[in-house]
């Protein structure tokens, strides 16, 4: 699954970013929620994901909410222009 400029797409993104912080291979809804519940680095690499195609889809607004929103509930700040390859893991967002 890649974009219009070849560059891998936000569900593949998602998922290798996933397998990166499970090391199993179940990637479906059930093994994200509870990631992302529990885990503040992951949020900060999934809204930073969304953020990401905002940005590069020219949507603004959500991207900047996306961004304060990652600032305050994980710490990370992580510019939505930041063009990141997949398996992003961050282990403490905030220090």
């Amino acid at each position: 699954m890649t974009d219009l400029g070849g560059e891998p797409g936000l569900l593949a993104l998602l998922k290798a970013d996933l397998l990166r912080y499970r090391g199993d291979k179940r990637t479906g809804f059930w093994a994200i929620v509870p990631k992302y519940a529990l885990h503040a680095g992951f949020r900060a690499v999934v809204l930073h994901r969304i953020g990401n195609w905002c940005a590069r889809h020219r949507f603004q607004l959500p991207m900047e909410f996306l961004l304060s929103h990652s600032i305050s509930a994980t710490g990370a700040e992580i510019a939505a222009t930041a063009s990141i390859g997949p398996g992003l893991l961050i282990h403490h967002p905030s220090g």
